[in-house]
């Protein structure tokens, strides 16, 4: 299930049902306890603030389902939705919203092979993801380093629950996007 909108529901269309949701009750709909979800993908955080249906997101990652959170464009995301959700989920990830560079892949992220089919094309940041653990890191800062201290992350990608969750906090030319949202969902690119 997918919420908001991207170039690449043709090739997820394939595998895995997709659905559009705008608002709370079409979320708490398609969010429906009953209603397994393989993977869940989130552009328009606003949503987040809503309690019931982060609460419900929570639900399926515990049930194993795989969901990102993607979106961070133009100053248009309150991070502070964001980051509320990550910790209720149990998290130390902060997302800031006020840095902008290069990113680069992190070929020795957790899951090498995950990593090892992402493009290394730069993107840049739009906000930057930190406290995470060095294995789950993708993509980070091109003049940083990888120090769990110092850590600038634009992409990371972990386990949760029985589920797993990621953050794409970077900007990416579509083919980039694609990929590490493709990987992320278990699919081969």
């Amino acid at each position: 299930m997918f919420f908001g909108s991207g170039e690449i529901y043709g090739i997820v269309d394939e595998k895995s049902e997709i659905v559009e949701v705008y608002n709370k009750d079409n979320a708490l709909y398609t969010l429906n306890p009953e209603l397994p979800r393989d993977i869940i993908v989130i552009a328009h955080t606003d949503l987040l603030r809503e309690r019931e249906v982060w609460t419900r997101i929570i639900d399926h990652l515990h049930a194993g389902t795989t969901f990102m959170i993607a979106g961070f464009s133009g100053g248009i995301t309150d991070v502070n939705q964001v980051n509320n959700f990550l910790a209720r989920v149990g998290l130390p990830w902060v997302v800031r919203q006020d840095y902008r560079t290069d990113a680069v892949l992190n070929r020795d992220a957790g899951g090498k092979r995950l990593v090892s089919q992402l493009p290394v094309e730069n993107g840049y940041h739009t906000c930057s993801i930190q406290n995470v653990e060095q294995t789950d890191v993708w993509y980070y800062d091109a003049g940083g380093v990888l120090d769990i201290a110092y850590i600038l992350a634009s992409v990371a990608f972990t386990e949760a629950g029985q589920g797993k969750i990621g953050v794409i906090g970077g900007v990416f030319e579509q083919a980039v996007f694609d990929a590490i949202v493709l990987v992320m969902c278990g699919f081969a690119v």
